[in-house]
């Protein structure tokens, strides 16, 4: 069994965001010549493990099949001093196998006894807001701009180990070690875009600037989807509320997500079912612009078999005063009309935060709150606000 070791550039650990130890943490990843422990052989493991405050890569490489016992005690005894493994997929590849192949040798295993971080799993919500077709080690290393060296495939290192273990040619041995060495190297490439968690949990670390924006009322597009973009230099379709906030940690690659308008729509107009919005985001500043609705909407009271309807006036008024109502111009109010109207300028928000809350319709699932100017200087209703859009943003 051949063991190399080499010391890798400290780098950001990103503890914080994942919740983990660098001290007491161990990043692994294992190479085999199958998927099936009983039909296949492990070969080599790389480890990355802090010692003396340096990060410590150890690549342990069984030189022929026979040598797996080895190359599993090997890991186990080194293993058996952290707390936390950290690994690409892992949770379902390399930690079974590594468990079945340890029963398969009768060998203690005190990885049942360790916390997991599986980047893979982590990383999905991230890729998927990021638009990888693929989620594998190597695209999301390309989304960061690392390029590895290793142009092995898996299928490569099975063929290639089978003749290392009939040559023990040196330029083989090297092709062997530099794909696990980059395997392992590029999950602390990867650690940056768990940043990315921070912002799909509404995280962020502050407000930096508020801001009304008004349309230019005599500018008209075309194009109407063109026009409801946030960062078109056409003057803004509609009044628009521009939050500028400070990340907790740098995004490694610019963000824009958005729920705009479809090309028949415009964003100034009340929406039933989503919330429109647009957020850009680079390194640690990130801006959501959320149209203002300007114009009328309902107030819907939700105790409706206690209101009269008023068809001329449109509204609802309670039992309690509609005594002095002729009973020729009221009927009972279903939920549907169960309402006072309000005309003003209006902020949409995905749960009642504010109230009182108004809506297009009774069945709406955005609902609305009237817009007053000392928002823009209540630090902590915008805090809860853009805290409350960002969660909508991500999971609607």
């Amino acid at each position: 069994m051949i063991i190399k070791k080499e010391t890798l550039p400290d780098f950001d650990t990103f503890a914080d965001v994942l919740a983990y130890d660098p001290d007491t943490s161990l990043f692994f990843d294992i190479e085999t010549t199958g998927f099936s422990p009983a039909a296949s052989a492990l070969f080599l493991i790389g480890v990355l493990h802090r010692m003396e405050g340096e990060w410590l890569l150890t690549q342990f490489l069984a030189e022929e099949a026979s040598e797996e016992e080895d190359l599993l005690r090997a890991f186990i005894s080194l293993s058996s001093h952290y707390r936390t493994l950290l690994h690409f997929n892992g949770s379902t590849f390399d930690l079974p196998y590594i468990t079945k192949k340890a029963a398969q040798y009768q060998l203690p295993l005190p990885l049942s006894q360790c916390a997991s971080i599986d980047l893979y799993q982590k990383l999905r919500p991230v890729g998927k807001l990021m638009g990888l077709k693929r989620m594998n080690q190597c695209a999301f290393e390309a989304l960061l701009g690392w390029q590895r060296s290793d142009q092995l495939t898996g299928k490569h290192m099975v063929s290639l180990f089978e003749k290392y273990a009939a040559s023990k040619e040196k330029q083989i041995r090297d092709l062997l070690l530099l794909h696990n060495h980059d395997d392992m190297v590029g999950m602390t490439k990867l650690l940056p875009a768990t940043a990315c968690l921070l912002l799909l949990r509404g995280e962020f670390l502050r407000i930096e600037q508020a801001e009304y924006l008004h349309k230019n009322k005599e500018h008209t597009h075309p194009d109407r989807k063109a026009a409801c973009g946030f960062d078109s230099p056409n003057p803004l379709p509609c009044d628009c509320l521009r939050l500028t906030f400070t990340l907790k940690e740098a995004l490694p690659v610019p963000l824009t997500v958005e729920n705009t308008a479809a090309v028949t729509d415009c964003c100034c107009l009340p929406a039933d079912d989503r919330i429109l919005c647009r957020l850009s985001v680079s390194h640690h500043t990130a801006v959501l612009q959320i149209p203002v609705f300007c114009g009328t909407l309902c107030h819907f009271f939700a105790d409706y078999k206690n209101y009269y309807y008023l068809p001329l006036e449109d509204q609802a008024i309670h039992k309690s005063v509609a005594g002095y109502v002729d009973p020729a111009y009221r009927i009972p109010a279903k939920a549907s009309t169960c309402y006072i109207k309000k005309t003003g300028q209006f902020l949409p928000q995905p749960s009642k935060l504010f109230t009182p809350a108004f809506q297009a319709s009774v069945t709406s699932s955005v609902s609305y709150f009237e817009w007053e100017d000392s928002l823009l200087m209540d630090h902590e209703q915008l805090t809860s606000y853009l805290h409350a859009l960002l969660l909508y943003l991500f999971r609607s």
